[in-house]
């Protein structure tokens, strides 16, 4: 394997913690960090991007804007927001098993070269049948990078494949008809990008290579604390504060047993001399419902659980590794399994990698190894025979010791606030205050006060009874009587202001 890399380590470059409830729906960018983009085609100019028909296959692509003419398959119009047309295979034209292809232009490759091809695909129909995407070398050899078979529901489905090149190349899109006519297949937005490891996905503005599809509901974009109380994290993992980004899974509003995914790229093996990747992500499980997350192997034929964690691990961001070597084409799904109200479940920092698969017998973190990780996934698994998946996990290093010390320091503050309330209400505390005009028309109070020495108090005097404008007025400090000669002239209804004289107590 050439283009070897270190294994990629997201780690956080601040560390705050705050307590807040806030909400976001930002949008993340298209591109993904480390990427540059060297093709698009959106089908919208009739040379259609220099793609060119294949003269030796069975029938051709179409280039439309309009809703395919069958009922019940084909999508209704384009994928892009800003564009109007795209490619599919009218399976009413073929028959069974016959083959449409599209050639790409020549791509030209000076050294070995990492590649991502991003695009959305649709294959809706009860007889769908293969949607293929080839590499072809310059010497006529072809070797398939990706494949998806069948009816993948009535939406455009979102794609990222990963693969290495060291010499000029096409791409070639396959559609093959299926049994019947409800199988058209369209594809759009073909986007290729040229790449260097460690691709990062901190969910803030660079996030476009992972997806979601094909489950009960979605993971949601968030930062801060959530609306539940007592499970979820108060911050992200890339910069612990509240105004960092991370996904997590609303298990209070979801059924026990429903799942939310996460979709890898895809990574390709060209020369068919094996593929290892690193991967590695940061979760959150806190509370009293948590339910599961797990991550899976899948490839076309097959998906296999390779890392699970269930119930709560503790208010804390936990540390994920996952190293596997294989020559299948495949990719990581990230699933996670709602359980209860308390069940929030927390991701960020997705990190991917290439290493040395010897590195996998050894154990070269520096980091404390998590207690709790289940003796099955600490050891190398095999999947399938000859090709292995090995597992760590780790405690995040330095969140436990921030999340203890935020918990201490609340505590002390609340400790602060609740002495500093009672002082407050115990001076509040107060007998009931009188006044009234005696026969020399003085106004004569009783009682404690609630204003200084030598303060007015506004007093009003209706029916020859003197009464305290409101009971925020009333005195607080305590006197025994203290009385002011009323001016002579004041009559009932008048307002005056008496100045009270503790120095008489």
């Amino acid at each position: 394997m050439a283009g070897m890399h270190s294994v990629c380590i997201c780690l956080p470059v601040l560390a705050f913690l705050c307590l807040s409830l806030s909400w976001s729906t930002v949008k993340v960018n298209a591109q993904t960090e480390g990427t540059t983009s060297i093709f698009t085609c959106k089908f919208e100019t009739e040379d259609i991007c220099g793609f060119t028909q294949d003269t030796t296959d069975n029938f051709n692509w179409t280039r439309t804007s309009a809703e395919t003419p069958t009922k019940g398959t084909g999508p209704r119009k384009d994928h892009s927001s800003d564009g109007e047309y795209y490619m599919y295979i009218e399976a009413s034209d073929a028959k069974t098993a016959q083959k449409a292809r599209l050639i790409s232009p020549s791509f030209p490759v000076s050294s070995l070269q990492l590649y991502i091809l991003r695009f959305f695909y649709h294959m809706n129909g009860v007889t769908t049948g293969d949607l293929n995407i080839y590499i072809r070398y310059s010497e006529g050899r072809d070797g398939l990078l990706w494949t998806e078979i069948g009816h993948q529901g009535d939406m455009w489905n979102p794609s990222s494949l990963i693969f290495y090149a060291d010499e000029d190349f096409q791409l070639i899109l396959e559609a093959i008809r299926g049994y019947r006519q409800k199988s058209d297949i369209a594809i759009d937005d073909v986007v290729l990008y040229t790449a260097e490891y460690p691709l990062t996905c901190d969910f803030e503005s660079n996030c476009s290579l992972f997806d979601q599809k094909t489950d009960d509901f979605n993971w949601v974009l968030n930062t801060g604390s959530n609306a539940t109380l007592l499970t979820g994290p108060n911050n992200d993992h890339t910069y612990l504060n509240t105004t960092g980004h991370y996904y997590y899974l609303a298990a209070s509003a979801r059924d026990d047993g429903l799942t939310a995914r996460w979709f890898s790229p895809h990574f390709a093996d060209i020369n068919n001399d094996g593929i290892a990747v690193n991967f590695t992500f940061y979760y959150h499980m806190y509370g009293s419902g948590i339910g599961r997350l797990n991550v899976y192997f899948s490839t076309v034929d097959t998906e296999e659980l390779v890392w699970t964690r269930e119930g709560s691990q503790g208010n804390g961001w936990r540390y994920a590794e996952i190293n596997t070597f294989t020559t299948q084409t495949h990719q990581f799904v990230i699933e996670g399994v709602a359980n209860d109200f308390r069940g929030d479940i927390a991701i960020d920092d997705f990190c991917l990698d290439e290493y040395v698969p010897q590195e996998m017998t050894t154990n070269s973190g520096n980091e404390e190894m998590d207690t709790t990780v289940d003796t099955t996934f600490s050891q190398t698994k095999t999947v399938p025979s000859g090709e292995f998946v090995k597992v760590e996990d780790k405690l995040s290093p330095g969140i436990s010791a921030v999340t203890i010390g935020g918990i201490i320091i609340g505590a002390v503050v609340l400790i602060v606030i609740a002495i500093a309330l009672g002082v407050f209400l115990y001076k509040r505390r107060s007998k009931t205050s009188s006044a009234y005009l005696n026969e020399d028309r003085q106004v004569i109070v009783e009682g404690s006060t609630q204003v200084g020495p030598q303060q007015p108090v506004n007093i009003n005097v209706y029916d020859n009874v003197a009464k305290f404008q409101s009971d925020s007025e009333q005195p607080s400090t305590t006197v025994t009587k203290s009385t002011t000669d009323v001016n002579e002239n004041a009559g009932n209804d008048s307002h005056v202001t008496v100045l009270r004289d503790d120095s008489k107590a």
